[in-house]
């Protein structure tokens, strides 16, 4: 989670797409392009992407994130 909170307050006090935060943290963590789309047992979503849905989840639970819109979140 701290990665993804970091990327918004790079960015603040502009919001930050989903998508940004997807292509930045992979590249943070070095995944390759199979690590970035294995996807989940149900196979309709990748778990990367679902991973970092839940991280943002928690950050906006815990107050520290905000959403700006759909698919947008700005740090508080």
């Amino acid at each position: 989670m701290l990665p993804a909170l970091e990327i918004c307050n790079a960015s603040a006090p502009e919001s930050v797409s989903n998508r940004i935060f997807f292509d930045d943290l992979a590249d943070k963590f070095g995944l390759t392009d199979a690590e970035r789309k294995e996807l989940l047992a149900g196979g309709r979503q990748s778990r990367f992407e679902n991973r970092v849905y839940w991280a943002l989840v928690y950050l906006r639970r815990a107050g520290l994130v905000e959403s700006a819109g759909r698919g947008m979140n700005k740090i508080t």
